[in-house]
């Protein structure tokens, strides 16, 4: 009877699961959270790359991309493989998308370009458009490309980077370029 009831309406009011910090869903308060996670940031250098997040994008106790920007150089420093390139990656999509500041943006997405799919893909955008480069259609299908392989290797859809990399080929041709 009214053990169905109980269990329906807690499945409905159940918190989404955070994927960064597991344990985040268990408070109500941000500033508890955020105490506890920066705790854990001080003794791993993954916790402060969750960290650097949770500020990046507001999970919990709001967005702050100052916290995040000193956080994620903190993580670059600390020279460990995989987080070095999201790091820089990170801090690409911060420059490109907040700060409007492609030079840098074009320096951390280079930095992670071996690795990252994403800033592959930023870079060629940055090539298509010359923001922070010279305007260079081959570069960036190079890129995208370059993207589009990454990416099906991860196993993320590839379809919106060829769709780029095959408009940026027809742009390209109606300018009398040919990038390939």
């Amino acid at each position: 009877g009214g053990g169905g009831v109980l269990f329906f309406f807690l499945r409905i009011r159940r918190p989404p699961r955070s994927t960064l910090f597991p344990y985040t869903t268990l408070f109500r308060s941000g500033k508890i959270a955020e105490k506890w996670m920066v705790d854990s940031a001080k003794s791993d250098i993954g916790n402060t790359y969750k960290l650097a997040n949770v500020y990046f994008e507001g999970y919990i106790i709001g967005n702050r991309p100052e916290k995040a920007v000193a956080l994620y150089n903190k993580v670059i420093k600390s020279n460990h493989t995989w987080l070095h390139e999201e790091a820089n990656n990170k801090l690409g999509i911060y420059y490109y998308k907040v700060k409007r500041d492609f030079d840098k943006a074009f320096h951390y997405f280079n930095e992670s370009s071996k690795g990252s799919s994403s800033s592959q893909y930023y870079l060629g955008h940055l090539y298509e458009y010359g923001q922070g480069v010279v305007t260079d259609y081959k570069a960036a299908v190079e890129w995208y490309e370059q993207a589009a392989e990454d990416g099906t290797r991860l196993n993320s859809s590839h379809k919106p980077i060829s769709y780029a990399v095959f408009c940026l080929k027809k742009k390209s041709k109606r300018q009398n370029y040919n990038p390939v």
